[in-house]
């Protein structure tokens, strides 16, 4: 009877070890698929408001473009302020310290919008460094959970 007891102890370890080995495997792809997805539709639409107004500049050598371009290009110039502005209030008037540790508050796309306003504005390495990081430590997976040695 207790040989049985163990084996139904090591079988239900087992299983509870599996079982929190692809929780955490769903938990990691979620995490992944999460980033990845708000990256790729930040830079979406930030690539294709920069084309429309690529288009809009060109509108004198494209008489069909012309006939839009006011309505057109006051849109664009909406799309791009919202998408590049800066996620903190006050931004301009923030030294490099206060930048920084404002960034541990912000999520991916914040952390992005950031990076974007602080590389063609003020350009200040230490911030894009400091964004960099932050965006590297939230892309990062969860970390898999520490294994007991029986439930191998």
């Amino acid at each position: 009877m207790s040989r049985i007891r163990e084996e139904f102890r090591t079988a239900n370890e087992k299983f509870a070890a599996r079982s929190q080995r692809l929780r955490h495997h769903a938990r990691k792809r979620v995490h992944e698929i999460r980033i990845q997805g708000a990256g790729r539709l930040f830079h979406f639409q930030l690539d294709g408001l920069e084309r429309v107004e690529n288009l809009l500049n060109r509108a004198p050598e494209l008489p069909v473009v012309s006939r839009v371009t006011d309505a057109a290009g006051k849109l664009v110039h909406r799309g791009l302020e919202a998408v590049g502005a800066p996620p903190l209030a006050d931004y301009d008037s923030l030294n490099v310290r206060d930048v920084n540790s404002a960034l541990r508050d912000l999520g991916y796309v914040e952390l992005l919008r950031l990076h974007r306003y602080e590389e063609t504005h003020k350009n200040r390495k230490t911030v894009i460094t400091s964004a960099n990081q932050m965006l590297a430590r939230l892309e990062k997976a969860p970390e898999a959970p520490v294994e007991s040695p029986a439930a191998e």
